[in-house]
């Protein structure tokens, strides 16, 4: 779909935090441009951490001895630290477009996605059309699809 339509800018990612922080026109080309820079660094960390993951369950799986399991986990933090700082620098870059009042609804917007993330509301890749049966790491992962909804975790 195009302008609009489903991935448009008034969908998605982009287009709801345009949306929430009252984005001008040059504020969206510019965050657009930041995004499309940034985009092979995010999707290259998104395959190692993917391979790290793999690569540590395939071990565990197989009873793999400590000390390969341990050459994993480094890895797997290693990915993990170099996610944390594209993020880092991601933010930065954003701050560099985004005058202090823009910035705080952002940083509570991220807090609130963050959270969801935690609790398993939110789901990475969704309004922007994640594949289908995509796996990702953590609890969400452990157990068949929709085996959540439903359940009183709160209560």
């Amino acid at each position: 779909a195009g302008k609009g339509g489903q991935d448009g800018e008034g969908r998605g990612p982009m287009g709801m935090m345009a949306e929430k922080l009252g984005l001008s026109e040059d504020q969206k080309a510019s965050l657009k441009a930041m995004h499309e820079k940034q985009g092979e660094s995010w999707k290259a960390l998104g395959e190692e951490m993917r391979g790290n993951v793999k690569a540590l369950k395939e071990a565990v799986d197989k009873g793999a001895k400590d000390a390969e399991l341990s050459k994993l986990i480094t890895a797997l933090e290693a990915s993990k630290t170099k996610m944390r700082a594209q993020e880092d620098k991601s933010v930065q870059e954003m701050k560099k477009i985004l005058p202090v009042p823009q910035q705080a609804k952002a940083a509570l917007a991220f807090a609130r996605r963050a959270n969801q993330q935690k609790q398993g509301g939110w789901k990475p890749g969704g309004p922007r059309g994640g594949k289908p049966g995509m796996k990702h790491e953590g609890k969400r992962g452990d157990h068949d699809e929709g085996e959540d909804e439903g359940d009183d975790k709160g209560k």
